[in-house]
């Protein structure tokens, strides 16, 4: 099971493609994080949350999603639904952490 650790690699194959690093609209963080490879959108999202702490977040997910694990095992390696619902449980445990997000 490839695992949340897996977030930077899926995700930078993804960000290469659609060339997300070096867009203006990423602060100087997230460019050193495209530049060593780290970037995902969760941490975007959990810095979006730190930087605005009066603004409400909330995520929306469900236990499974056919698309998500095919997207994941196109660009890294075999993913199921269980990894899936797994990652998903633990990205929202992480944004948990902060006091403005709501599940």
């Amino acid at each position: 099971n490839p695992g949340p650790a897996m977030l930077p690699y899926v995700q930078g194959a993804i960000n290469a493609i659609w060339k997300v690093c070096g867009n203006s609209a990423l602060d100087a963080e997230a460019q050193a994080a495209c530049a060593a490879q780290t970037f995902t959108w969760q941490g975007q999202f959990a810095a979006a949350m730190r930087r605005h702490p009066t603004a409400r977040f909330a995520m929306l997910s469900s236990k499974t999603d056919a698309v998500q694990v095919a997207f994941n095992t196109l660009f890294g390696p075999p993913y199921s639904q269980e990894t899936f619902y797994r990652d998903a449980t633990l990205v929202a445990k992480s944004f948990a952490e902060h006091p403005n997000f709501r599940a």
